[in-house]
């Protein structure tokens, strides 16, 4: 694949050249490429990726379809950074939320919280863009995109275990079960939450982390589910 890309990192990478220095940003090249991510997230938002074709995409943009492929080889690259758009804006997040390493873990936890609903709240089109189709990703990039997920996952397991160890939270916690609560939590805001509607994405990451933590730290909180006992059938005579 020789022509540039929307992409970065591990991403595809572009060639050398002028021309490819422009395609990475360099020039005017660079606003156009935003340009077009911008554009995709507002269809796919509105359309689904599925029903959004390339002319779709062009058209919005106000190019050729031909174009486009300056820029891209396929649909599913603009689907790919958007994702990991996101993805590198959450670890940001995340690492500045935790750096301060002499902050209790809740505390750190609570920044953390906060920063990221903020964030949803301000970017609810890709938010929802991630949330409702990243899995149409090929399967070598959806495991890549999965692992990343995990590895955020597991760090807030370790600052709950961290709490535990203090005596921040019941001995009961359940890590993992609480840390996916606290992402459902935070997540699932992009489904309701309407910007300019009288909430701030502040005044939401405030209520949010408020609520998290005062469940985590509550009396019995997030203790495993018990089985339900089954139930047993009479035998007829």
């Amino acid at each position: 694949m020789a022509r540039g890309s929307l992409t970065e990192g591990g991403r595809k990478r572009s060639p050398k050249g002028k021309k490819a220095q422009a395609r990475n940003g360099s020039s005017s090249s660079g606003s156009r490429g935003q340009e077009i991510i911008d554009a995709s997230v507002d269809i796919f938002h509105a359309n689904g990726y599925s029903a959004t074709s390339v002319d779709d995409v062009a058209n919005a943009v106000g190019i050729l379809k031909g174009s486009l492929y300056y820029y891209m080889d396929s649909k599913e690259d603009l689907l790919l950074r958007i994702v990991e758009d996101v993805h590198d804006e959450v670890e940001g997040l995340l690492a500045e939320s935790l750096a301060d390493k002499d902050a209790p873990p809740l505390q750190r936890l609570e920044t953390y919280i906060r920063a990221q609903v903020d964030y949803n709240a301000r970017n609810i089109k890709r938010v929802r863009v991630y949330y409702h189709d990243y899995d149409q990703l090929s399967p070598e990039r959806l495991a890549s995109v999965r692992r990343r997920r995990r590895a955020i996952e597991q760090t807030i397991i370790a600052l709950l275990k961290e709490a535990k160890k203090a005596g921040k939270v019941p001995s009961s916690l359940n890590e993992r079960l609480a840390a996916k609560t606290v992402f459902a939590t935070m997540i699932w805001t992009y489904t309701w939450f309407k910007p300019g509607g009288g909430v701030s994405g502040a005044d939401l990451g405030e209520f949010i982390a408020d609520f998290a933590l005062n469940g985590l730290t509550g009396t019995g909180a997030g203790k495993a589910p018990k089985a339900k006992p089954k139930r047993r059938v009479a035998k007829r005579s």
